[in-house]
């Protein structure tokens, strides 16, 4: 089990979200992922809250990060619902080498955010595994509010899952996939990985009904 502790990210703080913030201006808009972050932010919100249960609110302060989707927080495994891990991603193709770099970076990310941010998270009552808590969270980052598998995804650090139905189980998450695809972020601009080779796994098995 790949692990990483919240105090061994060593990343440039400004350097951990793909729009970096810039203090008294928000986000910059140069980049083209940035305007699907923004546009979809609330209607993935709006899907995930149906499905969630209002009392299981955290304020998250993870003891340990497992991996780019989950994470450790008072003796609790969490999930990120509608993200899937790289190995389920499809991008990596079998390539062991490439899947472990991935689960590196995507963990490095998901551990800066959670170091330079405030971040909140709702459970979705459509847990499976009754071992991990499946939940929705929002980054708070100064006057700015993004769901944090959207920024995870549009960012090139992670993938949208799929639902036994094959639908995604966040229709904008896969949305927010093929934008960073096409804008090469994150791991799509490390592999330079083909069209042909792109498949969708389902990360959480969870389903959408959506």
């Amino acid at each position: 089990m790949l692990g990483y502790s919240c105090i061994d990210w060593v990343q440039n703080q400004a350097d951990y979200f793909p729009a970096k913030h810039d203090a008294g201006r928000g986000m910059r808009t140069g980049l083209p992922f940035v305007v699907t972050l923004v546009s979809l932010f609330h209607a993935t919100l709006a899907a995930a809250n149906e499905a969630a249960s209002p009392s299981d609110i955290w304020t998250m302060r993870p003891s340990h990060i497992l991996d780019g989707h989950r994470w450790v927080e008072g003796g609790r495994t969490f999930e990120l619902y509608g993200v899937g891990p790289c190995e389920q991603g499809g991008a990596m193709n079998g390539d062991v080498v490439r899947t472990e770099e991935c689960r590196v970076l995507a963990t490095a990310r998901l551990a800066a955010l959670f170091s330079t941010a405030g971040v909140t998270c709702r459970a979705v009552d459509k847990a499976i595994d009754v071992g991990v808590v499946p939940v929705i969270c929002v980054v708070e980052l100064g006057d700015d509010k993004f769901d944090l598998g959207m920024a995870l995804i549009a960012g090139g650090y992670g993938f949208a899952a799929l639902g036994e139905n094959g639908r995604p189980v966040v229709k904008n998450y896969l949305v927010a996939e093929l934008s960073a695809k096409v804008d090469r972020q994150g791991i799509w601009a490390r592999h330079g990985l083909d069209d042909g080779q792109v498949r969708h796994g389902d990360g959480n098995s969870h389903e959408s009904g959506n």
